[in-house]
């Protein structure tokens, strides 16, 4: 309920890129998910990486977000 969170026009996600989960929870913003090593870092079992994956596709069909990769080896896994 912090007004200057819900002010926030974007949130910029490098590392850790699965720390963008957070930044979900504000609707109004845009997301910038460009992971910088490991998007899944901190994401231990098969159920939250699914969960961050299929997260990451919502956040793709919205136009004003931007998906991304900084390295081959995520582009790769957003693949």
């Amino acid at each position: 309920q912090d007004p200057k969170m819900l002010a926030m026009d974007a949130f910029i996600c490098t590392f850790p890129a699965s720390m963008c989960q957070l930044w979900m929870a504000f609707p109004q913003s845009h997301l910038v998910f460009l992971p910088a090593h490991r998007y899944n870092l901190g994401r231990c079992t098969a159920k939250e990486w699914i969960i961050l994956n299929n997260q990451i596709k919502a956040l793709a069909k919205a136009k004003h977000n931007v998906i991304g990769a900084l390295s081959r080896y995520d582009m790769e896994y957003l693949k």
